[in-house]
């Protein structure tokens, strides 16, 4: 059995990134946008794009930021993309952010 992976499938680490990126406003609804375009809107003038995210209500508090992650591991996981290629090429198909009353929001992206 051959255990290579196909060059055109996404490993486990970039799969983990997108799954992350997709909790961040800004995202899901970009269709036609390429991942590039989405992490350049966050990462520009200093993570402008990412402030979007952050909850003002809940400052100080696990909760300030999206899956209970602290600004600086968002910034982590906006780098890792910018430096991979593969990533930056895909373009967002299909993304909807569904809001419900009893949670904030979930988001679902397609990239491809």
């Amino acid at each position: 059995m051959d255990n290579r992976m196909n060059t055109n499938e996404l490993n486990e680490t970039q799969l983990l990134l997108l799954d992350n990126l997709i909790h961040l406003e800004g995202v899901a609804d970009q269709n036609g946008r390429t991942v590039k375009q989405v992490i350049e809107n966050l990462a520009n003038n200093n993570y402008k794009g990412l402030m979007k995210s952050q909850n003002p209500k809940k400052i100080g508090t696990d909760e300030e930021w999206p899956c209970y992650m602290s600004k600086q591991r968002w910034i982590d996981i906006i780098d890792a993309i910018k430096n991979d290629p593969k990533l930056l090429a895909l373009r967002i198909s299909e993304g909807k952010t569904i809001w419900c009353s009893t949670v904030d929001g979930v988001s679902s992206t397609i990239y491809g």
